[in-house]
């Protein structure tokens, strides 16, 4: 099946949600992979519209959604309702069940009136709590999404204190003794109709009638709330062995020491595939669908255009001409990747007869990984060829390619969206004054090279006769502007993204610098060659939630403001205030197994070779179904 993984990378405002950061996400969809499915990761956060567009063109068997909702009341049940809208089947509850699982008063309504006890609980404003309410109490929003965090009150003052901070209504219930238990749910899994079983929250077990008995109760609340495929519900057993109900969750945490998979292990499913298998085969029980149905993979016919690199760089940088191009070893990874995925694999170099060759050889979309042999938009050149000809290819678009290459243009761009990037001034000869909002140290480097070509040790000048100096070099040697920037000194990041409009943000890698690389350090082209003593990589990067949210803002909207597609690298560097800066994006990344920052960045994420090539070529593949799709209507 092809399975749409909805998710989000923004943290949930429910204590009891699992946080959806990249690598738990990725070891979702890994899960998936293995069970044989297609696998289409959609982060939600962001406009509705790109994330209906998204889901419209991505077309699934499947949604597996693992996204909260907006943190208004009726947040968890948004994307519920935007699968039903669009018509798109899904893991999960329906949008009527997920409303009354996220009404705490509702739920336990319901409840009662089946005759299941649930703790007395009144709703209201702090304008009419009633005076003899029994304290102690928990306080807490009506709406789980909105928070999930239950507060013990002692006195009236403080009750009273606690419900005014709810403003769309507070509930307030009495202390319970007694302990906690929770009955996941599985829908077609174990002999009783789904309940898992009860799970205790210390060493000692359930007498097998109170166990029967929540068992039971779980049974018959899931069928009048009608819980769909996957949910867990709480409960408290009391000293005197009476069960009452606390609430029902209907995205339970599939992390491994989660309540969920401690059940299912007690019904024969030990990992996270076979808990997702079941999910799977659930919902497609519930909507009539072949659970082994296996969508027929399309067979491409791919074009891999490529520059091949002849010329070794010398470490010194000296000799750089065809640093940017792609060694037979990476080209030959490249196309192994891609017939592994079923594909046929056609070579083509791009060359002066690409254009004649790239039709004679018929393919039906093409892997771009070509960096162009000459001029300002060499970039861009394969990609207006390809849509000339009306040739699907991965990647960004000419225009991309044509601005991200010129990086003072880039900067320009980002710059207006917003995002920070250092004062930066273009120089083409040596005569020319510098403006007075750039101060030293400075750093200076090719203003349209890529791979670091034209960045050394010496780049970073800290006086007008060295940048003079190295202005001069860089025009003399590659015939273009010198890209002068205000040095930023804080730590250095390259952040990896995958996808289209939303494109999924993989962990940020940082550029660690050793002592030996000095007091002004920069990622230099002899770096990239051999990285030696003065730079270690941390993957991921060791960040806090802020700096964190921060660098992943400037990759995304650099992404947004350039018009990347399917794949790029944002350089993000921090300045003296600790602030990320924009220093340059990179949508034709390297590839080289094992050595190129995307690769190390993917293999962080439990992203193997393989699955970035195919994650990188999936869109332009899609594109191509759609080209088809429209010849045959």
């Amino acid at each position: 099946m092809r399975i749409v993984l909805t998710h989000s990378l923004e943290q949930p405002d429910i204590d009891d949600a699992e946080p959806q950061l990249p690598a738990a996400m990725t070891t979702v969809a890994a899960a998936l992979r293995e069970l044989g499915h297609e696998v289409v990761p959609v982060d939600v956060d962001g406009a509705l519209g790109r994330l209906v567009a998204t889901l419209d063109s991505a077309r699934p068997d499947l949604v597996m959604n693992t996204a909260e909702g907006l943190a208004v009341r009726s947040g968890s049940t948004f994307y519920p309702t935007v699968f039903d809208g669009l018509a798109l089947p899904w893991v999960g509850s329906s949008p009527q069940a997920t409303a009354l699982a996220a009404d705490r008063l509702a739920c336990r309504s319901v409840a009662e009136s089946i005759g299941i006890a649930t703790a007395p609980t009144w709703a209201g404003t702090s304008a009419n709590v009633p005076d003899d309410l029994p304290l102690p109490a928990m306080v807490a929003s009506r709406t789980r999404r909105l928070n999930a965090t239950a507060v013990r009150v002692e006195d009236r003052a403080t009750l009273l204190a606690r419900v005014a901070e709810h403003v769309d209504g507070a509930v307030v219930s009495a202390v319970v003794p007694g302990r906690d238990v929770s009955v996941p749910w599985l829908a077609g899994i174990g002999p009783d109709g789904g309940a898992l079983g009860a799970v205790t929250f210390d060493d000692e077990g359930l007498d097998d009638a109170i166990a029967a008995r929540l068992i039971a109760e779980t049974r018959r609340l899931a069928s009048v709330i009608g819980v769909g495929d996957v949910a867990r519900f709480d409960w408290i057993v009391t000293p005197e062995g009476e069960v009452v109900f606390v609430g029902l969750v209907l995205l339970p945490s599939l992390a491994e020491d989660g309540t969920l998979r401690i059940a299912g292990a007690r019904h024969g499913l030990t990992t996270l595939a076979a808990v997702l298998d079941a999910m799977v085969r659930a919902a497609c029980a519930r909507l009539g669908k072949d659970p082994d149905f296996k969508r027929e993979k399309t067979r491409a016919r791919v074009g891999l255009v490529y520059n091949l690199k002849r010329v070794i760089p010398t470490m010194d940088g000296v000799v750089d001409n065809e640093a940017e191009f792609d060694s037979p070893k990476t080209i030959d990874a490249i196309a192994t990747a891609i017939r592994a995925r079923g594909h046929e694999v056609v070579l083509l170099e791009a060359d002066r007869s690409l254009l004649t060759r790239i039709t004679e050889a018929e393919v039906d979309l093409v892997f771009n990984i070509a960096e162009g042999i000459r001029g300002r938009g060499r970039e861009a050149l394969v990609p207006a060829i390809l849509d000339l000809l009306d040739i699907p290819y991965t990647g960004s678009d000419a225009a991309t390619l044509a601005v991200t290459l010129d990086k003072a243009l880039a900067k320009r761009l980002v710059r207006e969206y917003g995002v920070a990037t250092a004062p930066f001034f273009v120089m083409t000869s040596v005569s020319q004054a510098l403006p007075p909002e750039l101060t030293f140290p400075l750093i200076v480097k090719p203003v349209a090279e890529g791979s670091s070509k034209g960045v050394v040790a010496t780049s970073v000048v800290h006086d007008d006769a060295a940048l003079r100096a190295i202005v001069g070099e860089i025009v003399g040697k590659y015939n273009q502007g010198a890209l002068v920037e205000g040095f930023l000194p804080g730590r250095e990041f390259t952040v990896g993204l995958l996808g289209g409009d939303r494109p999924r943000v993989l962990p940020p890698m940082e550029i660690v610098f050793q002592a030996k690389a000095g007091p002004n350090p920069v990622y230099t082209f002899q770096h990239k060659q051999d990285v030696g003593d003065e730079v270690v990589y941390q993957c991921p990067a060791v960040l806090d939630e802020a700096l964190y949210d921060a660098i992943v803002d400037v990759a995304r909207n650099a992404w947004d403001a350039l018009g990347c597609s399917d794949v790029a690298r944002v350089d993000v560097r921090l300045d003296a205030a600790g602030q990320p800066c924009f220093i340059e994006c990179n949508p034709l990344p390297g590839l080289t197994p094992g050595w190129s920052d995307l690769c190390m960045i993917a293999t962080a994420a439990d992203l193997d070779y393989e699955s970035l090539i195919a994650e990188i070529m999936a869109p332009a593949l899609r594109r191509f179904e759609d080209q088809t799709r429209e010849g045959l209507l």
